[in-house]
């Protein structure tokens, strides 16, 4: 799997809630956004990657971001999603910042995440004020020396744009959740099919989810770690215990619950940070979140044990 990192998706100048009241003015300025991904997984056994220069620069990425694939295949489905979404509410201005790939293969050069890092944030201070992220992860990256880089790039994210600004994220099936990830969020919303087919479907929830937190919605989430790691070989979803957890996760979604997500991990990865994740966003409602990721992590648990 490609490694790809791209700027955070951000929304400027909180202009969405702006523009029916200007209706009738002659000039009604765009928000702009900031587009984002990273694309890692890690596998601790293999030698490094990643000391290569970015391979597409700002202008070159804005091509692809509207298009379907296979017509832009660089450009994450996630993205079509979000924009198709945004676009069905809103007019908006993409602004990516930088994106670089690789193969799949080991840990990420330290130096090289590092300038990554440094590279988005920097995009970031010069965008500010911003009204909202958007984040597309695969969530299961290491760079050699850190073990959580996922939680550093969501970190920065938050340290740059303020705690009242929403930060929502879409996550591989196989991310590695822990709680600093979730802590620097304001939503995940990991994916439902592997093979990976829903990609930009999540992409537009995030994009959903954005709008509602706009209009006053409050998200309230849970977070349970699992010690269990399933192997690779057990976690298609089309059949068998993780695709019933996850259709468990998503039948729980209604007018309190905003989104239950089941993620498996990356047992490749080798780190602290491995393991099966329940994550649940709701509409203000945080004893509802424990509940109901507790149900799900218990489901996870008799499955293994019962």
């Amino acid at each position: 799997m490609a490694a790809e990192f791209l700027a955070p998706i951000a929304v400027r100048g909180r202009v969405v809630r702006a523009m029916v009241a200007l209706e009738d003015r002659a000039v009604l300025q765009q928000p702009e956004i900031l587009v984002g991904d990273v694309l890692l997984e890690r596998r601790r056994r293999e030698p490094a990657m990643g000391r290569r220069r970015p391979s597409s620069s700002a202008p070159a990425m804005r091509r692809p971001i509207r298009r379907a694939p296979p017509a832009a295949p660089r450009g994450p489905p996630e993205f079509t999603g979000f924009a198709r979404e945004m676009d069905a509410r809103v007019s908006w201005v993409p602004v990516p910042i930088l994106m670089t790939a690789g193969g799949a293969s080991g840990p990420v050069d330290l130096a090289c995440f590092e300038r990554i890092l440094a590279r988005i944030r920097a995009g970031l201070d010069v965008a500010l004020p911003l009204d909202a992220v958007y984040i597309a992860e695969r969530g299961a990256a290491t760079p050699m020396g850190d073990d959580d880089p996922d939680a550093a790039l969501f970190e920065m994210v938050r340290a740059v744009v303020g705690r009242d600004v929403p930060v929502v994220a879409t996550l591989d099936l196989c991310a590695n959740a822990l709680r600093r990830m979730v802590g620097a969020a304001k939503m995940l919303i990991g994916h439902r099919t592997n093979p990976q087919v829903d990609m930009g479907g999540r992409g537009a929830e995030a994009a959903a989810a954005i709008h509602e937190i706009w209009a006053g919605m409050r998200p309230a989430g849970a977070f349970v770690k699992l010690p269990l790691l399933p192997p690779s070989i057990t976690q298609n979803t089309d059949a068998g215990p993780y695709g019933d957890l996850v259709r468990l996760a998503a039948s729980r979604q209604d007018e309190r619950v905003v989104n239950a997500t089941m993620l498996s991990g990356f047992s490749n990865a080798d780190t602290p940070k491995n393991g099966m994740s329940a994550i649940v966003t709701t509409r203000g409602d945080r004893s509802q979140a424990r509940r109901v990721a507790s149900e799900i992590a218990a489901a996870a648990w008799a499955d293994c044990h019962g």
